[in-house]
């Protein structure tokens, strides 16, 4: 069977150079957004971006060129050269049908109009060009439109894969084939009559010749004939004879022949007895002879060949499939099998129609006929091919009908190709708009400054059409009188220098106009050498003069802002101060001009940090962070820094500039955050937030030094009867009591922590016997049981702990916490004011947890959940400014379940992101049924949580959901999410900055719960901090909650931040936010959350009511 080699190594090279291709121009792309961003840097980012995008093209191994619309060649790299066998100075002055079969010709000219029209798909084929040396070379040929880059024309951009040495052995297999076929049909074939009795043999004439006997009509003797036969094949010819007249059966025997003048022919013959006496005996045989030495030849070249090629084919990258004559699969290699995920017994009789779509039945049809028709020819065409899942590759199809009968075609998977294609245009075409729309002037001018071509922002500085100056104008023309001598000369020594720098012009617009510019060039050579045109970057400076003034400005602005700035030269030595530096530090300008910032270094930063700081510095030319300075009276206090390093033209620092504030109240503030952050504000003993990371640790020493560790869970017993009966200040101050209670009764070595309302943990480090955590449990109920006096009451309470051993009940800390948890619920259904360790057995809590996330997924099904919205009030105003939208849970079962109940289990499982989905639609589908109903627009915020936000597509799944829903146009969204999953995760940030592009806020919930630096919180991307109601709840009372909440507020601000405060339930607390000029408030003092239809109410009664009535609610 004929097999096929294929090029693999072509196509291996050709894919990866390619993909090489487009992830260096991906990374171009992204580099020159980065460069263009920013005007003063545009020349070197179009600059670099040419000599990388020229790397790309000279080095990479497949064969490209350029060419025009008019057919003639722009550009040329070498392996193209060397293909074709032309140097690259002779190709730029042929076309693309100098290089085309003259057969090809007039075919490649309708099919490249075709394609640069638009009106014809890009040819990806095998096709023959003329090498300059006249030989005739097979190429795979893949065409591309590219814009050309002066915005108005296109390109193609030509890539040649050579096949010359496929199409050789395609076409020496055909001849193999077809000499096979030719053996069969010219062979000569002879008869011969074998008299048994005389032993004579009657020859005919076509005998004689094969056996170079003498011409006779008369019967010769048998001897004659075997003297013939090569020695070594004598034996099986005799025997084949006597065989055959004793069993009296025809025979078939082939055998070489040694002929008189030493060649060797081989022969094929058969005979049969044909005549017997009365006796039954055999009186003669007749028979048959064929010289099949050419046959025999031609089978061994097939042979030989199919030796050859089955490696070839079993390996081939393609994949190759052979039919018959009815179209019917015979063989396919194991490329074939992979590409379409069949196995090879399933392909094989499948027929060809079985793997095209129903939709290219007539093509197919229309291909088989031609190829038939034509069997010299290949076809090279795109298929897509039905693969066994049902699904369709694109594909690259070579085929051809063979001599014998058989199709035989190579397939190439060309989905990557494809992929890679529409990505190299689509980077071309996005190089070209960044070239077109960067924020500086670029044109290119040829050797007589005739301008070639000029970007779309130097246009329209100008005031030109294109048409009007490329091609058309001279740059000189443009020149002011003032400058165009000056241009002339310098545009001589571009020429001779090759680059410009730095040149200071003016142009005249078309109006008449003058545009002062800054202009800068580089010369484009061609191979020789020679100036083939300018690359020239021109910038607008009109407003230099602005800023001249501006610094005119900065001066009073240097003597009179609140910030402290020192200038020094470039060596550091102190030449300006300000009065703002003189007021912070202490220190009188005089006594520090002439000397060097040092005299207020601190000591508290390393030597690595001040490293640092230079080091960037020095690369970025400013730094700005935190550093501790030191007064003249010796105090060290912070501030936050922003340094500069000011250039002269040539890239020289002469100047640094530092600006700095003294921020020691904001970081007192930021220290009061970080104990808020860690500590429990009531009790001051860890948070949840802390005792997560001790338990931690606690794990992880007790793995490496295989200890124990024990775990209590405690709760206070009727807590909430206290509290509600008797006051929050009462059981404030019990909670405290109870805290120094525990801290009292444990070593120093284990942590207490408070984890929320009466909820307090215990963990026992290095825990040596299970009855030490009895032990300390009882003294702990003994401890709590005692009588409280608080404000002339007498409290008795009691305590109920759970308790869990690290690694006997869990192997981490979640499940740790979990079996404690479920040791406490045992403690408080056994009757309270005791302990329980856990066992296996106790799932009460385990199935209250369960029960909860089986009705909360039944919940969607049955409509249990609702959304109530809260009205968020503008301070300023008096109006509403939003609402924010809450989640309540009607439970068919149990009734209306608060967030707290269930939000925390939906945390632990993916319910969290249906909820937050279902909130999601259901809100924006009620603010369109405001909006139809008339309702004024304000803005809705919304809670998410961090594991919905950080879904993969997030940001994009919400814009669609914005685009569902089109009347969220006028209201507006803000994205609430906590201050420590902003804080923590930064894929979270990262989302929430893509949907700020679209014009949603995010804002952090809960503030000041959480760890945020000044720095980070900077960072954050965040335009709304919500103070935490824990702190307006204490708020006129508490001194600690009002300084808080202030700092919170006036920090923000200084970020320029909105402020919203929730939980306002007092008339005082209102009055304390609004002297405090927070933005934003909400609670129960102007409305509890609603359902939609009393929110719809209240938006509309607000729109009427007056401002005060709002704010007097």
């Amino acid at each position: 069977m004929v097999k096929y080699p294929v090029n693999r190594e072509a196509a291996i090279i050709m894919r990866n150079s390619l993909q090489a291709r487009v992830d260096t121009l991906t990374r171009e792309i992204r580099h020159l957004k980065k460069e263009l961003a920013r005007s003063k840097h545009s020349e070197d980012a179009l600059r670099k971006s040419e000599r990388r995008y020229q790397s790309i093209f000279e080095h990479t191994s497949v064969g490209l060129a350029q060419i025009g619309a008019d057919g003639k060649f722009i550009d040329a790299n070498r392996p193209f050269c060397e293909l074709l066998g032309y140097a690259r100075d002779e190709l730029m002055h042929l076309t693309y049908s100098d290089l085309a079969h003259q057969d090809d010709r007039e075919q490649d000219q309708r099919a490249l109009a075709k394609l640069l029209e638009g009106t014809f798909p890009a040819p990806r084929r095998e096709k023959r060009f003329i090498r300059k040396n006249g030989s005739v070379a097979w190429f795979n040929l893949n065409l591309s439109i590219a814009p050309c880059g002066d915005g108005n024309n296109n390109c193609m951009l030509v890539a040649l894969e050579n096949i010359s040495e496929r199409r050789t052995l395609q076409e020496s297999l055909r001849r193999i084939a077809a000499n096979l076929v030719k053996a069969d049909i010219i062979s000569p074939i002879g008869s011969w009559k074998w008299d048994l009795k005389s032993n004579r043999v009657s020859c005919s004439e076509e005998v004689s010749e094969m056996f170079a006997l003498p011409a006779t009509t008369e019967p010769i003797p048998i001897s004659m004939v075997l003297e013939r036969v090569f020695p070594d094949d004598r034996p099986a010819v005799e025997r084949a004879l006597h065989t055959a007249v004793r069993e009296q059966k025809p025979y078939q025997v082939e055998y070489r022949l040694l002929l008189p003048d030493g060649s060797v022919r081989l022969v094929s013959a058969n005979g049969e007895v044909y005549r017997r006496d009365g006796r039954g005996k055999p009186q003669s045989m007749i028979g048959m002879l064929q010289d099949i030495t050419l046959r025999r030849e031609a089978e061994h070249a097939l042979e030989e060949s199919e030796q050859r090629f089955r490696q070839l084919f079993d390996n081939a990258s393609d994949g190759i499939f052979i039919a018959n004559r009815d179209g019917e699969y015979i063989d396919v290699n194991i490329n074939a099998c992979r590409m379409l995920g069949y196995g090879r017994d399933e392909l094989i009789g499948k027929h060809i129609t079985d793997l095209v779509p129903h939709a290219d039945a007539d093509r197919l049809a229309k291909a088989k006929s031609y190829l038939q028709q034509n069997a010299e020819h290949v076809t090279v065409d795109e298929w897509e091919l039905r693969c066994k899942d049902g699904s369709y590759l694109p594909t690259e199809v070579s085929a051809r009908f063979l001599p014998d009968g058989r199709w035989l075609a190579l397939v190439r998977d060309v989905s990557e190709r494809r992929r890679i294609q529409r990505q190299l245009e689509r980077n071309a075409e996005e190089i070209n708009d960044l070239y077109e729309n960067a924020p500086c002037g670029y044109h290119s001018v040829d050797r007589d400054m005739m301008i070639v071509k000029m970007n779309s922002t130097e246009l329209e500085w100008l005031g030109y059409a294109r048409e009007e100056l490329v091609g058309k104008k001279r740059i000189a023309d443009l020149q002011s009188e003032n400058s165009k001598a000056l241009y002339l000369q310098k545009f001589q020594e571009l020429i001779e220098n090759g680059q410009l720098r730095n040149l200071e012009l003016e142009m005249v617009r078309k109006d008449g106009s003058i545009m002062p510019i800054l202009l800068n060039a580089s010369a484009q050579l061609d191979a020789a050498g020679n100036f083939v045109m300018s690359r020239t970057t021109v910038f607008d400076i009109t407003k230099v003069v602005e800023a001249q003034k501006e610094l005119r400005r900065a001066a009073t602005v240097f003597e009179h802002t609140r910030d402290a700035i020192i200038i020094t030269d470039g060596n550091g030595t102190i030449t300006a101060a300000n009065r703002a530096f003189s007021d912070i530090t202490g220190y009188r300008p005089d006594e520090v001009i002439g000397r060097n910032p040092r005299l207020l270094k601190s000591e508290r930063q390393s030597n690595e940090f001040y490293k640092n700081l230079w080091s960037e510095l020095e690369q970025k030319g400013n730094w700005q962070g935190e550093i501790w300075d030191r007064r003249k009276s010796g105090e060290l206090f912070p501030t936050w820094q922003n340094i500069t390093a000011v250039k002269d033209e040539t890239g020289k620092v002469t100047d640094y500039i530092s600006v700095f504030s003294d921020i020691t109240t904001i970081k007192d503030t930021e220290e009061k955050l970080v104990r808020l952050a860690y500590h429990d504000s009531l009790t001051g003993l860890p948070n949840r937030l802390l005792f997560n990371d001790r338990l931690d640790r606690a794990i992880q020493f007790s793995r490496r030094h295989k200890s124990t560790v024990g775990l209590l869970l405690l709760d206070l017993d009727r807590f909430k009867l206290i509290n509600d009966t008797l006051g929050h200040d009462v059981g404030d101050q019990l909670l405290e009591e109870i805290a120094a209670r525990l801290q009292n009764n444990v070593r120093g070595e284990d942590t207490v922590a408070r984890l929320g309302g009466d909820e307090f943990a215990i963990i026992i480090s290095e825990l040596t016997r299970m009855e030490d955590a009895a032990a300390l449990s009882q003294k702990i109920i003994k401890a709590i049981a005692a009588p409280i006096h608080i404000s002339n009451h007498l409290l008795m309470t009691s305590a109920s702990i759970g308790i869990s051993v690290f690694p006997d009940d869990a192997g981490d800390k979640e499940t740790l916490y979990k079996s404690a948890d479920i040791a406490l619920y045992a403690a408080k259904d056994k009757g309270r004011n005791c302990y329980e360790f856990f066992t296996p057995s106790m799932t009460q809590r385990a199935n209250e947890i369960l029960a909860i996330d089986r009705g909360l997924r039944g919940a969607f099904q049955r409509h249990e959940l609702a959304l109530y919205f809260q009205p968020q009030i503008s301070l300023a105003s008096g109006r509403v400014a939003g609402v924010e939208a809450l989640l309540r849970w009607n439970s068919s079962q149990n009734g209306m379940q608060q967030p707290s109940r269930f939000i925390p289990i939906a945390e632990e499982s993916n319910l969290i992101e249906l909820l937050g989905d279902w909130v999601l639609d259901s809100a924006c589908a009620q603010i369109q049924k405001w909006r139809a109903a008339g309702v004024p627009p304000v803005r809705l915020a919304i809670n998410l949580s961090a594991r919905q936000i950080k879904r993969p597509r997030f940001a994009k799944d919400f814009c669609r959901l914005l685009q569902r829903y089109p009347s969220m146009d006028g209201f507006g969204v803000d994205i609430e999410v906590t201050e420590t999953a902003l804080q923590t995760d930064p894929d979270i940030a990262a989302a929430l900055k893509e949907l700020k592009n679209v014009g949603v806020r995010v804002a952090v919930d809960d503030f000041g719960t959480g760890y945020s630096s000044l720095l980070s919180l900077k960072q954050l991307p965040a335009d709304i901090l919500k103070i935490d109601r824990a702190f307006i709840h204490g708020i006129p009372d508490d001194g600690d909650d009002k300084a808080i909440t202030a700092a919170i507020i006036a920090m923000g601000h200084s970020l320029g931040m909105e402020i919203v405060a929730e939980g306002i339930e007092t008339r005082e607390q209102l009055e304390f936010l609004v002297s405090q000029h927070c933005d934003e408030v909400q609670g129960f003092l102007f409305s509890p959350p609603l359902p939609a239809d009393e929110c719809e109410r209240f938006l509309i009664s607000a729109r009427t009511a007056a401002p005060v009535t709002m704010l007097g609610a």
